[in-house]
């Protein structure tokens, strides 16, 4: 394990799961299988390891750690980019358990450093958008013409969101804007809030 909590991968060949994954000693991966409570056989080589722990991650990213993961997956800019290049591993030392499990990678080449997630893991949590209730149901008026006014609706949960998706965003950028948020929630949810809005819940 190194001085960051996390393995990381030397100059990378692939950037599927299963190769980012094959980039690991077989140590490790049985590792991320015990973290993971997945029993792998030690005798098993390393190409079914691997094998076996990639369709546990997926798994696991529709299940288990899809609200997680989505809501990290979600801070992204572009959620077709995969791969982040880095100026110091500090920036994603937030996202240590994840990357200690499998889901997202972190690696190391001759330009510097890179945060990567698999594109495996980014179709498995969208394929479980929608199977669980939103994290802020019915927050909002779905009318315009008939919604409260901000400090007439119950914005708990709602600021809840917005400050796990901020901690992440500063976690990897090292900083986030209103307009990053505005940018996220109205992707996410339905019921629109302005960047106005957006900065008025966080002051709050």
């Amino acid at each position: 394990m190194t001085d960051h909590a996390f393995e990381m991968i030397k100059n990378p060949e692939g950037l599927s799961l299963e190769e980012l994954l094959n980039s690991y000693k077989k140590s490790h991966l049985l590792d991320i299988g015990e973290s993971l409570a997945v029993r792998l056989p030690k005798s098993w080589k390393k190409g079914k390891l691997t094998e076996a722990l990639a369709d546990k991650i997926v798994e696991q990213a529709q299940t288990i750690y899809n609200e997680v993961l989505e809501q990290v997956i979600d801070t992204l800019p572009d959620k077709e980019q995969t791969v982040y290049q880095l100026d110091r591993l500090d920036s994603i030392k937030g996202l240590a358990p994840l990357i200690r499990k499998g889901f997202f990678f972190a690696a190391e080449t001759d330009e510097g450093y890179l945060f990567i997630i698999p594109s495996e893991v980014v179709r498995a949590v969208d394929s479980a958008r929608g199977v669980e209730a939103p994290l802020v149901p019915e927050l909002l008026k779905t009318s315009e013409s008939d919604r409260e006014p901000l400090e007439n609706v119950n914005t708990h949960q709602a600021l809840n969101s917005l400050n796990k998706w901020k901690n992440q965003l500063i976690s990897i950028y090292g900083s986030y804007t209103s307009e990053h948020l505005h940018s996220i929630w109205n992707r996410y949810y339905k019921e629109e809030l302005t960047i106005e809005e957006i900065e008025k819940l966080l002051s709050e």
